[in-house]
């Protein structure tokens, strides 16, 4: 068996189960890319702008975020995107470098 045999093995071996999982997959990935959009068009520079070391961690909690939305919880995409979000706050606020806080 080659690499890309066991790979495509492994995808489809995962793929029934995704649906029950995360729910359909067009409507999850439509409900993330208008949290994107959104996300993305209101930063200074709006969508234009390049994407940021903050705005990695943001994104992947939205995509979180729209997991959720979905109805079928699981407590790790709440807990995935919690801890995104404080990544995202320690890149922005370094613990060395108190004058950028907000007051």
């Amino acid at each position: 068996m080659t690499g890309e045999s066991r790979t495509l093995d492994a995808i489809l071996m995962l793929r029934p189960g995704r649906a029950q999982t995360y729910g359909d997959a067009r409507k999850g990935f439509t409900t993330v890319a208008a949290l994107w959009n959104a996300y993305l068009a209101g930063r200074p520079g709006g969508a234009a702008a390049p994407i940021s070391d903050i705005d990695v961690p943001v994104l992947v909690a939205l995509l979180k975020t729209a997991r959720i939305s979905t109805g079928v919880a699981h407590h790790d995409n709440f807990a995935d995107a919690a801890n995104y979000m404080v990544l995202a706050g320690d890149l922005a606020f370094p613990a060395d470098d108190k004058s950028s806080r907000a007051k």
